[in-house]
């Protein structure tokens, strides 16, 4: 588990507020095997965009991936992330 800005701040530019960075905490798990490894991760708050000028971006993700190993020789990664967050378009919550 972990937990960033535990003490939340604006970043201010005159008397304009140019970025906010808020508490977020994300959890993860992991797996290894002889010949693969399997991880994933889960934002546990759903996060606002820092910057003022998008305040509907919002973010929750969920990332999964997983990697196989050739005898030492060769890994091949796979992967995805997924926005779950609320009141999101559908187009936003695609996976990367």
């Amino acid at each position: 588990m972990a937990a960033k800005n535990l003490v939340p701040q604006d970043v201010n530019q005159g008397s304009v507020t140019v970025a906010k960075f808020d508490t977020s905490i994300r959890t993860g798990l992991a797996y290894r095997g002889s010949f693969f490894r399997l991880g994933a991760d889960l934002d546990l708050t759903e996060n606002e965009s820092p910057l003022p000028l998008f305040p509907q971006m919002k973010s929750r993700m969920l990332s999964v991936g997983a990697e196989f190993n050739a005898f030492d020789f060769a890994q091949l990664r796979v992967g995805m992330q997924r926005n779950i967050a609320s009141n999101i378009s559908e187009g936003a919550k695609n996976d990367c």
